[in-house]
């Protein structure tokens, strides 16, 4: 999946910069965001250049504009991606929540830098969250 451009979008500067560097190291194009206003930015922007975002990686709990929201503006721009949700503060059984919202995976913190990997590739594999779950 060499060459995929993906937008990685957290309040945790840290966790930004080691996602990056990691799907650099696996071939990935990664822009960063620190908040959900500037990810829409950059999202827009792309748009309108006629570049594609092929995955956001989105934390869902950051100030300002959350995952959720983000996910809405996005939708309301008529714009689709594929989109990966990263939260250490959601409910367990919110799978079905975050399938219906429009995000295709989901990943709990802490996460180690293979899951996030192999998820990703899941995802650009067609998997879908409802699909990866038992029953909710």
């Amino acid at each position: 999946m060499r060459g995929k451009h993906i937008l990685v979008v957290d309040d945790e500067e840290k966790l930004v910069n080691m996602m990056n560097f990691l799907l650099v190291k696996n071939g990935y194009t990664v822009s960063t965001a620190l908040d959900g206003n500037d990810a829409f930015n950059k999202v827009k922007s792309a748009d309108e250049k006629g570049e594609s975002i092929d995955l956001i990686v989105t934390d869902i709990v950051m100030p300002e504009m959350t995952g959720f929201e983000l996910v809405d503006e996005i939708q309301k721009a008529g714009l689709t991606m594929k989109i990966l949700a990263i939260s250490g503060k959601l409910e367990k059984g919110s799978d079905a929540d975050l399938a219906d919202k429009g995000f295709n995976g989901y990943l709990s913190k802490p996460f180690g830098p293979m899951q996030l990997v192999e998820e990703i590739k899941e995802i650009m594999r067609g998997k879908e969250l409802s699909q990866k779950t038992s029953s909710a």
